[in-house]
Protein backbone atom coordinates (compact mmCIF):
# COMPACT_ATOMS: atom_id res chain seq x y z
CA UNK A 1 0.00 0.00 0.00
CA UNK A 2 1.35 3.42 -0.95
CA UNK A 3 0.42 6.12 1.57
CA UNK A 4 1.08 9.78 0.66
CA UNK A 5 2.02 11.95 3.66
CA UNK A 6 1.52 15.64 2.96
CA UNK A 7 2.42 17.14 6.34
CA UNK A 8 3.99 16.31 9.69
CA UNK A 9 0.65 16.01 11.47
CA UNK A 10 -0.39 13.29 9.05
CA UNK A 11 2.84 11.39 9.70
CA UNK A 12 1.96 11.40 13.40
CA UNK A 13 -1.32 9.67 12.56
CA UNK A 14 -0.63 7.50 9.48
CA UNK A 15 -3.26 5.20 8.05
CA UNK A 16 -1.76 2.01 9.46
CA UNK A 17 -4.10 -0.67 10.82
CA UNK A 18 -4.03 -1.27 14.58
CA UNK A 19 -2.86 -4.85 13.97
CA UNK A 20 0.24 -3.54 12.14
CA UNK A 21 1.15 -1.21 15.01
CA UNK A 22 0.59 -3.97 17.56
CA UNK A 23 2.74 -6.56 15.77
CA UNK A 24 5.33 -4.00 14.72
CA UNK A 25 7.24 -2.96 11.61
CA UNK A 26 10.69 -3.11 10.08
CA UNK A 27 11.30 0.46 8.88
CA UNK A 28 13.63 1.20 5.99
CA UNK A 29 14.29 4.91 5.49
CA UNK A 30 15.90 6.89 2.68
CA UNK A 31 15.46 9.07 -0.39
CA UNK A 32 15.66 6.02 -2.71
CA UNK A 33 16.15 8.10 -5.87
CA UNK A 34 16.63 5.55 -8.64
CA UNK A 35 15.96 2.46 -6.46
CA UNK A 36 19.42 1.23 -7.53
CA UNK A 37 21.51 -1.77 -6.43
CA UNK A 38 22.31 -0.19 -3.06
CA UNK A 39 18.66 0.57 -2.38
CA UNK A 40 17.69 -2.93 -3.47
CA UNK A 41 20.07 -4.36 -0.85
CA UNK A 42 18.26 -2.32 1.82
CA UNK A 43 14.89 -3.58 0.60
CA UNK A 44 16.07 -7.20 0.60
CA UNK A 45 17.33 -6.83 4.19
CA UNK A 46 14.03 -5.27 5.24
CA UNK A 47 11.94 -8.03 3.71
CA UNK A 48 14.17 -10.79 5.07
CA UNK A 49 13.95 -9.42 8.61
CA UNK A 50 10.17 -8.92 8.34
CA UNK A 51 9.74 -12.53 7.30
CA UNK A 52 12.01 -13.92 10.04
CA UNK A 53 10.48 -11.84 12.84
CA UNK A 54 6.84 -11.83 11.56
CA UNK A 55 6.90 -8.05 11.30
CA UNK A 56 5.43 -5.77 8.63
CA UNK A 57 7.92 -4.31 6.08
CA UNK A 58 7.61 -0.53 5.73
CA UNK A 59 9.60 2.01 3.72
CA UNK A 60 9.58 5.72 4.55
CA UNK A 61 10.80 7.82 1.66
CA UNK A 62 10.27 11.29 0.21
CA UNK A 63 8.35 12.67 -2.74
CA UNK A 64 10.98 15.40 -3.18
CA UNK A 65 14.70 15.55 -2.48
CA UNK A 66 15.42 17.01 1.00
CA UNK A 67 17.95 19.43 -0.52
CA UNK A 68 15.13 21.04 -2.52
CA UNK A 69 14.04 22.46 0.87
CA UNK A 70 17.29 22.59 2.83
CA UNK A 71 19.57 24.02 0.10
CA UNK A 72 17.68 24.51 -3.20
CA UNK A 73 20.75 25.58 -5.26
CA UNK A 74 22.35 22.22 -4.45
CA UNK A 75 19.30 20.03 -5.02
CA UNK A 76 20.08 17.39 -7.67
CA UNK A 77 17.87 16.58 -10.61
CA UNK A 78 15.98 13.37 -9.97
CA UNK A 79 16.45 9.93 -11.51
CA UNK A 80 12.76 9.07 -11.28
CA UNK A 81 9.39 10.55 -10.41
CA UNK A 82 7.90 10.12 -6.94
CA UNK A 83 5.09 7.98 -8.38
CA UNK A 84 7.47 5.64 -10.19
CA UNK A 85 9.69 5.39 -7.13
CA UNK A 86 6.84 4.38 -4.83
CA UNK A 87 5.49 1.89 -7.36
CA UNK A 88 8.90 0.29 -7.86
CA UNK A 89 9.55 -0.04 -4.13
CA UNK A 90 6.16 -1.74 -3.77
CA UNK A 91 7.04 -4.28 -6.49
CA UNK A 92 9.76 -5.70 -4.23
CA UNK A 93 7.08 -6.83 -1.81
CA UNK A 94 7.14 -3.94 0.66
CA UNK A 95 3.79 -3.87 2.42
CA UNK A 96 3.63 -0.15 3.22
CA UNK A 97 5.37 2.70 1.36
CA UNK A 98 5.03 6.07 3.10
CA UNK A 99 5.70 8.84 0.58
CA UNK A 100 6.46 11.91 2.68
CA UNK A 101 6.57 15.49 1.39
CA UNK A 102 9.83 16.90 2.78
CA UNK A 103 8.69 20.34 3.95
CA UNK A 104 10.33 23.14 5.99
CA UNK A 105 8.18 21.99 8.92
CA UNK A 106 9.39 18.40 8.60
CA UNK A 107 13.01 19.58 8.45
CA UNK A 108 12.62 20.99 11.98
CA UNK A 109 11.95 17.53 13.45
CA UNK A 110 14.64 16.64 15.99
CA UNK A 111 16.47 13.34 15.63
CA UNK A 112 15.15 12.18 19.01
CA UNK A 113 11.55 13.08 18.16
CA UNK A 114 11.87 11.34 14.80
CA UNK A 115 12.88 8.05 16.42
CA UNK A 116 10.63 7.98 19.46
CA UNK A 117 7.46 9.69 18.26
CA UNK A 118 7.35 9.10 14.52
CA UNK A 119 9.04 5.73 14.12
CA UNK A 120 8.35 3.88 17.35
CA UNK A 121 5.05 5.34 18.55
CA UNK A 122 3.33 6.06 15.25
CA UNK A 123 4.84 3.50 12.88
CA UNK A 124 5.32 0.63 15.32
CA UNK A 125 9.02 0.36 14.49
CA UNK A 126 10.79 -2.65 16.04
CA UNK A 127 13.80 -2.57 13.73
CA UNK A 128 15.26 0.02 11.39
CA UNK A 129 17.28 -0.77 8.25
CA UNK A 130 19.44 1.98 6.76
CA UNK A 131 22.58 2.69 4.79
CA UNK A 132 26.01 3.41 6.31
CA UNK A 133 25.71 7.14 5.54
CA UNK A 134 22.19 7.61 6.91
CA UNK A 135 21.52 10.96 8.61
CA UNK A 136 18.24 12.24 10.01
CA UNK A 137 16.63 14.92 12.14
CA UNK A 138 17.12 18.67 12.37
CA UNK A 139 20.42 19.69 10.75
CA UNK A 140 21.10 15.98 10.14
CA UNK A 141 22.23 15.64 13.76
CA UNK A 142 21.23 11.97 13.88
CA UNK A 143 23.45 9.30 12.32
CA UNK A 144 23.98 5.54 12.54
CA UNK A 145 26.12 5.90 15.70
CA UNK A 146 23.35 7.78 17.48
CA UNK A 147 20.79 5.33 16.13
CA UNK A 148 22.70 2.37 17.57
CA UNK A 149 23.04 4.11 20.94
CA UNK A 150 19.29 4.85 21.04
CA UNK A 151 18.46 1.27 20.08
CA UNK A 152 20.02 0.03 23.33
CA UNK A 153 18.07 2.53 25.43
CA UNK A 154 14.72 2.09 23.66
CA UNK A 155 14.93 -1.63 22.84
CA UNK A 156 14.80 -1.70 19.06
CA UNK A 157 17.19 -3.24 16.53
CA UNK A 158 19.35 -1.55 13.90
CA UNK A 159 20.68 -3.06 10.69
CA UNK A 160 23.24 -0.79 9.00
CA UNK A 161 24.16 -1.86 5.47
CA UNK A 162 27.58 -1.05 4.05
CA UNK A 163 28.23 0.50 0.65
CA UNK A 164 27.55 -1.57 -2.48
CA UNK A 165 30.21 -1.45 -5.19
CA UNK A 166 30.15 -2.38 -8.85
CA UNK A 167 33.25 -2.50 -11.06
CA UNK A 168 35.21 -0.60 -8.43
CA UNK A 169 32.66 2.21 -8.08
CA UNK A 170 30.34 2.85 -5.14
CA UNK A 171 26.73 2.52 -6.22
CA UNK A 172 24.87 5.71 -5.33
CA UNK A 173 22.32 8.08 -6.83
CA UNK A 174 25.00 10.76 -7.24
CA UNK A 175 27.31 8.29 -9.00
CA UNK A 176 24.51 7.36 -11.41
CA UNK A 177 23.75 11.03 -12.09
CA UNK A 178 27.40 11.56 -12.92
CA UNK A 179 27.39 8.65 -15.36
CA UNK A 180 24.29 9.97 -17.12
CA UNK A 181 25.74 13.47 -17.30
CA UNK A 182 28.70 11.94 -19.15
CA UNK A 183 26.40 9.98 -21.46
CA UNK A 184 27.35 6.61 -19.99
CA UNK A 185 23.82 5.23 -20.02
CA UNK A 186 24.99 1.60 -20.20
CA UNK A 187 27.07 1.91 -17.01
CA UNK A 188 24.18 3.72 -15.31
CA UNK A 189 21.85 0.89 -16.31
CA UNK A 190 24.11 -1.64 -14.58
CA UNK A 191 23.80 0.27 -11.29
CA UNK A 192 20.07 0.80 -11.72
CA UNK A 193 19.54 -2.84 -12.87
CA UNK A 194 17.43 -1.43 -15.70
CA UNK A 195 17.81 1.13 -18.47
CA UNK A 196 17.38 4.78 -17.50
CA UNK A 197 13.96 6.16 -18.42
CA UNK A 198 12.36 9.54 -19.05
CA UNK A 199 8.69 10.15 -19.71
CA UNK A 200 6.74 13.17 -20.82
CA UNK A 201 4.17 14.62 -23.18
CA UNK A 202 4.63 14.81 -26.94
CA UNK A 203 4.19 18.33 -28.29
CA UNK A 204 4.38 19.80 -31.78
CA UNK A 205 7.84 20.88 -32.92
CA UNK A 206 9.31 22.42 -36.07
CA UNK A 207 8.51 19.24 -38.09
CA UNK A 208 11.87 19.41 -39.91
CA UNK A 209 12.46 15.70 -39.38
CA UNK A 210 9.32 14.83 -41.33
CA UNK A 211 10.69 16.57 -44.45
CA UNK A 212 13.90 14.50 -44.20
CA UNK A 213 12.13 11.18 -43.73
CA UNK A 214 12.80 11.13 -39.97
CA UNK A 215 9.66 12.42 -38.22
CA UNK A 216 10.22 12.98 -34.51
CA UNK A 217 8.16 13.06 -31.34
CA UNK A 218 9.15 16.17 -29.38
CA UNK A 219 9.13 15.25 -25.72
CA UNK A 220 8.61 17.65 -22.80
CA UNK A 221 9.83 16.26 -19.47
CA UNK A 222 9.61 17.82 -15.99
CA UNK A 223 12.42 20.25 -15.17
CA UNK A 224 13.42 18.32 -12.06
CA UNK A 225 14.21 15.16 -14.03
CA UNK A 226 17.80 14.51 -15.09
CA UNK A 227 18.43 14.32 -18.84
CA UNK A 228 21.48 12.39 -20.10
CA UNK A 229 24.32 14.30 -21.75
CA UNK A 230 23.32 15.92 -25.06
CA UNK A 231 23.80 13.62 -28.02
CA UNK A 232 22.13 10.90 -30.08
CA UNK A 233 21.05 7.67 -28.39
CA UNK A 234 19.55 4.31 -29.33
CA UNK A 235 16.29 4.02 -27.39
CA UNK A 236 13.16 2.06 -26.81
CA UNK A 237 9.95 4.07 -26.67
CA UNK A 238 6.77 2.95 -24.94
CA UNK A 239 3.67 4.60 -26.38
CA UNK A 240 0.42 3.29 -25.00
CA UNK A 241 0.68 -0.48 -24.72
CA UNK A 242 3.27 -0.84 -27.49
CA UNK A 243 7.05 -0.59 -27.41
CA UNK A 244 9.02 0.72 -30.40
CA UNK A 245 12.73 0.80 -31.19
CA UNK A 246 14.15 4.16 -32.18
CA UNK A 247 16.71 6.89 -31.60
CA UNK A 248 16.62 10.25 -29.87
CA UNK A 249 18.52 13.52 -30.02
CA UNK A 250 19.01 15.43 -26.78
CA UNK A 251 20.08 19.03 -27.10
CA UNK A 252 19.89 21.73 -29.74
CA UNK A 253 19.78 21.53 -33.54
CA UNK A 254 22.97 23.38 -34.54
CA UNK A 255 22.58 22.62 -38.27
CA UNK A 256 19.42 24.76 -38.23
CA UNK A 257 20.96 27.40 -35.92
CA UNK A 258 18.42 26.33 -33.27
CA UNK A 259 19.86 26.77 -29.79
CA UNK A 260 16.76 25.59 -27.92
CA UNK A 261 17.37 22.41 -25.92
CA UNK A 262 14.96 19.58 -26.69
CA UNK A 263 14.35 15.85 -26.88
CA UNK A 264 13.36 14.57 -30.32
CA UNK A 265 12.64 10.85 -30.68
CA UNK A 266 12.31 9.01 -33.99
CA UNK A 267 10.45 5.71 -33.76
CA UNK A 268 11.50 3.11 -36.33
CA UNK A 269 8.78 1.71 -38.62
CA UNK A 270 6.09 3.76 -36.88
CA UNK A 271 3.15 5.54 -38.46
CA UNK A 272 0.65 7.50 -36.44
CA UNK A 273 0.09 10.60 -34.35
CA UNK A 274 1.53 10.87 -30.83
CA UNK A 275 0.65 14.51 -30.13
CA UNK A 276 -0.69 14.97 -26.62
CA UNK A 277 0.26 11.45 -25.58
CA UNK A 278 2.57 10.55 -22.74
CA UNK A 279 5.46 8.33 -23.83
CA UNK A 280 8.38 6.74 -22.00
CA UNK A 281 11.91 6.66 -23.43
CA UNK A 282 14.38 3.97 -22.35
CA UNK A 283 18.03 4.86 -23.05
CA UNK A 284 20.01 1.91 -24.43
CA UNK A 285 23.29 3.27 -25.84
CA UNK A 286 24.88 6.61 -26.75
CA UNK A 287 25.73 6.85 -30.46
CA UNK A 288 27.45 10.23 -30.86
CA UNK A 289 27.66 13.89 -29.94
CA UNK A 290 25.23 16.42 -31.35
CA UNK A 291 27.08 18.46 -34.01
CA UNK A 292 26.56 20.94 -36.82
CA UNK A 293 26.55 19.71 -40.44
CA UNK A 294 27.52 21.76 -43.49
CA UNK A 295 24.37 20.76 -45.37
CA UNK A 296 20.99 19.07 -44.96
CA UNK A 297 22.30 16.19 -47.07
CA UNK A 298 25.21 15.74 -44.65
CA UNK A 299 22.76 15.58 -41.76
CA UNK A 300 20.53 13.08 -43.60
CA UNK A 301 23.51 10.84 -44.39
CA UNK A 302 24.48 10.88 -40.70
CA UNK A 303 20.91 10.09 -39.62
CA UNK A 304 20.98 7.00 -41.83
CA UNK A 305 24.20 5.87 -40.15
CA UNK A 306 22.69 6.61 -36.73
CA UNK A 307 19.64 4.52 -37.59
CA UNK A 308 21.80 1.62 -38.74
CA UNK A 309 23.89 1.72 -35.55
CA UNK A 310 20.81 2.04 -33.33
CA UNK A 311 19.06 -0.87 -35.03
CA UNK A 312 22.15 -3.02 -34.49
CA UNK A 313 22.37 -2.17 -30.78
CA UNK A 314 18.66 -2.82 -30.31
CA UNK A 315 18.73 -6.05 -32.31
CA UNK A 316 21.57 -7.35 -30.14
CA UNK A 317 19.61 -6.36 -27.03
CA UNK A 318 16.48 -8.12 -28.25
CA UNK A 319 18.45 -11.29 -28.93
CA UNK A 320 20.19 -11.21 -25.54
CA UNK A 321 16.87 -10.80 -23.74
CA UNK A 322 15.46 -13.86 -25.51
CA UNK A 323 18.26 -16.08 -24.21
Amino acid sequence: MIIPINDVAQLLHPALPAEVLERGTVCCIGVFDGVHLGHQELLRATLECAKQKSLHPLVLTFSNHPLSVLAPPYAPQLLMSAEDKAAMIATYGVEYVLMVDFTPEFSQTTHNHFIQRMLMQNLGMRKVVCGFNFHFGYRAEGDVTYLSKMSEALNFKVDVRERVSLRGMTVSSSQIRGLLERGRVHAAAEMLTRHYRLSGEVVQGEMRGRTMGYPTANLVVPEERLKPRPGVYAVRVKAGERCHNGMINIGSSPTFEDRAEGLEAHLFDFTGDLYGQRIEVEFIERLRETRKFDSIKGLMDQLKMDESAAREYLRDLDESEKQ
